[in-house]
Order: C-alpha cells, then sequence, then structure tokens
C-alpha cells in the first residue's frame, strides 16, 4: 500500500483517527491499546464479528510522515505483513494472536538489545 494524505492534518489529528474504531452492520473494531515510537504508531485492534458472535485481535504498524506545506499522512500495515519495524511494545505481543512468527522474534530481539545497551552504560 502507498502513502495517504490529508490536507492540515495534524500529527495529533492522524493518530486519533487512524486509533479511533468503527462499525458496521457485521462488525465492530476498536482499538485496545496504542502508543507512538517515534513516527510509527502501533495498536492492537479487536474485532468483533456480529453473525458468528466470535473476536479476533491484530497487530497494526502505521508508518506516519509530514508533507511540508500539506499535512501529516501514514502508511499503514499490519502484522502478517512483517513490518520492518520492531519497536512495537513487548506487552502488544501477548495482546494478539501470532501472525507472523519471524517479525515477534525480530521484536523480541530489538527489545533484548536495548536492555543490554541500557544495562552496558551504567
Amino acid at each position: 500500500m502507498g502513502w495517504l494524505f490529508t490536507y492540515g492534518q495534524t500529527r495529533k489529528q492522524l493518530i486519533h483517527e487512524r486509533t479511533t474504531g468503527w462499525e458496521n452492520e457485521q462488525t465492530k473494531t476498536y482499538s485496545i491499546a496504542h502508543c507512538t515510537r517515534g513516527n510509527v504508531l502501533w495498536a492492537v485492534w479487536e474485532r468483533h464479528r456480529y453473525e458468528t458472535d466470535t473476536y479476533e485481535r491484530f497487530i497494526t504498524c502505521d508508518l506516519l510522515q509530514t508533507q511540508r506545506n500539506y499535512g501529516w499522512g501514514y502508511k499503514d500495515m499490519c502484522e502478517s505483513m512483517h513490518p520492518y519495524y520492531y519497536t512495537c511494545p513487548l506487552k502488544y505481543l501477548s495482546m494478539a494472536p501470532v501472525a507472523c512468527k519471524e517479525w515477534r522474534d525480530k521484536v523480541r530481539e530489538y527489545h533484548m538489545r536495548r536492555r543490554i545497551r541500557l544495562v552496558d552504560k551504567s
């Protein structure tokens, strides 16, 4: 997928838009957790399918960017696309079933390296 920008949109407005749920006749989808790490927006979503009364959860990664004199935009991805960003909070991994084991391994490696670096600096 490409980038989607909105003229005049602020970063705060974009984050609000990207973390607000939606509903139709078949489903209700809502964010149960979200945060930013730099210009990466991480979110855990829950979808309720009315017909089967089932719930599913998934992790998304939105890259955020501004275009000078235009506004903020995003490029959206989900875990199953193996986004090449690994700053997802570890606790989010336990909130949704695995869609890409390789990506989750990289997220854990990233956090392990960060922990080691923090310990080495003391």
